[in-house]
C-alpha cells in the first residue's frame, strides 16, 4: 500500500489511507501486492494548457501518457502537430510517448476520422510491445481529469468487479453554468483493447465524484479553434455560423452564462472544488470580467 495520508477523507472514503472510495455492496476491494502500471490516454488538438493540467494532477500516480495527435482536425482540415513544440516540458513531468495518427477517411461527415484518433484498428500493446502486460489504461477526453485519489485507488488496490470509469463533476463554467454529474462513457480497460473499445465497453460500476469534466474551460481564442475543429456531423455545427463565432459573442455567452443554442440563462456558481493549478481564466468568473476581448491584464 502507498505510504500516503490524508487528515480528512474524501466524503464516502475510507480506509486507513482514506484509499477507498464508495462502491456497491457487492464489489470486493483488496490490496494490491504490487503496485498497478498506470497509462493514461488522451487525444489532443491544440489544447496544451489543458494537457499540462490534466498531467499534473495525474502525479504521481500515472506512470506514463499516451498523446494521440492527428494531422488533421476532427473537420478534416490540416493541422500542425502542436505537441513536438511543448514534448520536452511536458516529458520533464511523466513520462510521454507521443503518438501520431495520419488520418486516411476523407469522409467529413461521418465519424471516422473521430474512430481513427481512438486508434479502432489496433491495441496499445499491438503499439508499444514494451508496457507491462497487466497495466491499467485509462483513456477520457482531454477535459476529464480523474481524481488522484482515484488514481491512487487504482494504483494500489484491486477489486471486483473492477469499476469502468468514474463520474464526473463539472467544475466551472463554460458557455454556461451547471453543476451536476456528468455520465460518460467507460474509461478503464487493458492495453489489449483499443481506446475506442475500451470507449464502448459495457458498464460495471463507477467511482463518484471522480473527476472533473472542464467544459470549455479554454481562452476565447481556444474556444474559436476548438469549434472550428469539430465535426461536421455533430450537428448543429457552431463553426458555420460566423455571428456565433465572433469573440464578442462568445465573451457574452460566458459572462452570461448562455449557450449558442438556447436563451435559458443557468446560475452561476463558483467552484470550491477544482483540480491543482489550474490556470485562472479556468476557474475565477472575476477573471473574465476584467479581461473582456482586446483587452489586456
Amino acid at each position: 500500500m502507498s505510504n500516503d495520508t490524508c487528515k480528512t477523507c474524501l466524503n464516502g472514503w475510507s480506509g486507513n489511507d482514506c484509499g477507498i472510495p464508495l462502491h456497491p455492496n457487492h464489489v470486493t476491494i483488496t490490496e494490491r501486492d504490487e503496485p498497478c502500471y498506470i497509462v493514461q490516454a488522451t487525444i489532443v488538438n491544440h489544447e496544451i494548457d489543458m494537457l499540462k493540467l490534466k498531467i499534473e494532477n495525474s502525479l504521481p500516480y500515472t506512470d506514463e501518457f499516451i498523446v494521440i495527435e492527428g494531422d488533421k482536425t476532427f473537420a478534416l482540415e490540416p493541422k500542425t502537430f502542436y505537441l513536438k513544440d511543448h514534448k520536452k516540458e511536458l516529458s520533464s513531468l511523466v513520462k510521454l510517448r507521443q503518438h501520431h495518427v495520419h488520418i486516411k477517411t476523407r469522409d467529413k461527415f461521418s465519424w471516422d476520422v473521430q474512430n481513427e484518433m481512438r486508434l479502432s484498428n489496433t491495441t496499445l500493446h499491438n503499439l508499444y510491445k514494451d508496457i507491462p502486460l497487466n497495466s491499467l489504461v485509462i483513456f477520457t477526453d482531454l477535459d476529464e481529469i480523474v481524481r488522484p485519489e482515484v488514481l491512487h485507488f487504482l494504483k494500489y488496490y484491486n477489486c471486483s468487479p473492477y469499476p469502468t470509469g468514474v463520474k464526473w463533476d463539472t467544475f466551472l463554467f463554460g458557455f454556461f453554468f451547471f453543476d451536476s454529474v456528468v455520465n460518460r462513457q467507460s474509461s478503464f480497460g487493458t492495453i489489449f483493447k483499443s481506446p475506442l473499445d475500451i470507449r464502448h465497453q459495457p458498464k460495471t460500476w463507477t467511482i463518484p465524484k471522480g473527476g472533473w469534466h472542464c467544459r470549455w474551460c479554454f481562452t476565447i481564442e481556444d474556444i474559436q479553434m476548438k469549434l472550428k475543429s469539430s465535426p461536421y456531423v455533430d450537428l448543429p455545427r457552431i463553426a458555420d455560423n460566423p455571428e456565433k463565432m465572433k469573440s464578442n459573442v462568445i465573451y457574452e455567452h460566458i459572462i452570461n452564462g448562455k449557450w449558442f443554442l438556447g436563451k435559458k440563462l443557468i446560475p452561476r456558481i463558483e467552484p470550491k472544488d477544482f483540480p491543482i493549478n489550474t490556470p485562472i481564466y479556468m476557474r475565477s468568473y472575476d477573471w473574465w470580467i476584467n479581461h473582456p476581448p482586446n483587452k489586456t491584464a
